[in-house]
């Protein structure tokens, strides 16, 4: 009934991976390949990473050799530059060249391609009660409402529903978020 704790094969190793000394000059399969990209909390990039700042390939602080393997890969992709992921978020690219193929949402962009922001074109309808208890409605860019003129009210700036605390307007259209620097593997 009671087994005896035997010791785990594995500590061995996980004791080992926290001094990368120990390598040996090996990569093993969970180490990050040249190339992959990561979400940071620091402000400086660990050693073996790049801040995703946008700097030129040709940039002074890249001629050291050690980057070589990272600017021929993106380089082999066309790109001329780290990625610049400062202030965007990022989006999985929608062709892996499976069997599968693309999902359709988004498949004619290349990997490292910038998209701008974007609102989806849309209309809002208006609606009110008039003096004798009937609903009107119209779309906003309308000149007429539906059974009847439109001959008072208007629209004014957002303003609160009363349940929902009063609306957040900025420049952009965006979720919570919190600022991390991306980093790549060179």
């Amino acid at each position: 009934p009671r087994q005896q704790i035997l010791s785990a094969p594995y500590a061995v190793q996980a004791e080992k991976a926290a001094d990368s000394s120990l390598l040996n000059g090996q990569t093993p399969q969970w180490y990050a390949p040249t190339g992959s990209i990561m979400a940071y909390s620091l402000s400086t990039a660990p050693s073996g990473w790049l801040m995703c700042d946008g700097r030129s390939l040709d940039d002074a602080s890249l001629t050291d050799t050690t980057y070589d393997p990272l600017k021929s890969l993106l380089q082999a992709e066309g790109q001329t530059a780290l990625p610049d992921l400062r202030s965007v978020f990022l989006r999985g690219h929608d062709d892996f060249g499976t069997a599968a193929g693309a999902k359709g949402y988004d498949e004619l962009r290349a990997v490292g391609n910038f998209q701008e922001d974007a609102f989806q074109g849309h209309k809002h309808n208006l609606e009110y009660i008039g003096t004798s208890g009937a609903v009107y409605g119209a779309l906003l860019n309308a000149t007429s409402v539906t059974n009847g003129a439109w001959d008072s009210g208007f629209m004014s700036g957002p303003v609160t529903d009363g349940l929902n605390g009063s609306p957040k307007i900025a420049d952009e259209t965006r979720p919570k978020n919190i600022a991390v620097n991306y980093i790549i593997k060179y």
